[in-house]
């Protein structure tokens, strides 16, 4: 992203950076937050997977930490903006801020909290970071915030009772809910719709892959 604001600005540009920062804003915000909190609402089931079921007695921290992952997204977008038209102070205060927050945070809570604790002052360190560039960027709102907050409350309210009731293997209870996500993603961006036709687009250009053409070797007179 960085090197095409730069791009962009370089060009004289600005209502394309604006543009380009708002349609980021809203793509990361329809799909980043239900993702982080599908992932947080199934968060015993992730780490028994993953880690193994000895580790599952870390979900508390894990949610944590996932529920945050959208204001680390954010920090990335803005901070991709500010550097772009040359704005590096601002970076600079809310990296210092975010780890001295992250550090005191840290020193409160860890003995007496442990992992989780921890993850608070993670937390903490990315909402300080958010808040500070969110501050200095040009940021318009997040028109789609609302939309994508009803969306990841019906992927919450769907997967929490898989994860709290469903009695079964972790694989299985696993498979259950990545198929109750997919179910409930897919109606909620008919319904909800928190992104634009546009975006849609752009978001299906960047997941689709497609194999490259072979060179039309006629084209270029040659021999394949």
């Amino acid at each position: 992203m960085l090197p095409t604001l730069s791009w962009i600005n370089g060009s004289g540009r600005k209502e394309e950076i604006a543009e380009l920062h708002r349609r980021s804003i809203r793509i990361a915000t329809a799909i980043i937050l239900p993702l982080s909190v599908a992932l947080a609402s199934v968060s015993h089931t992730a780490l028994s997977i993953v880690y193994g079921g000895k580790y599952a007695e870390a979900s508390l921290p894990f949610t944590i930490l996932a529920l945050s992952t959208i204001l680390t997204a954010y920090t990335s977008i803005l901070s991709a903006e500010l550097q772009s038209v040359g704005k590096t102070k601002p970076i600079f205060l809310a990296g210092l801020t975010s780890t001295a927050a992250y550090a005191l945070m840290l020193v409160a809570t860890a003995s007496w909290l442990g992992q989780v604790g921890a993850a608070l002052s993670r937390a903490l360190m990315a909402a300080a970071g958010f808040l500070i560039l969110y501050r200095k960027a040009d940021v318009k709102g997040f028109g789609n915030l609302n939309r994508s907050l009803a969306a990841s409350a019906a992927v919450a309210a769907t997967l929490t009772p898989i994860e709290l009731f469903l009695e079964t293997a972790a694989y299985v209870k696993a498979l259950a809910e990545a198929a109750a996500l997919l179910i409930v993603a897919f109606a909620c961006f008919k319904l909800i719709k928190p992104l634009e036709s546009e975006e849609i687009k752009v978001v299906k250009s960047i997941v689709a892959w497609k194999p490259k053409p072979k060179l039309q070797c006629s084209a270029l007179g040659q021999k394949p």
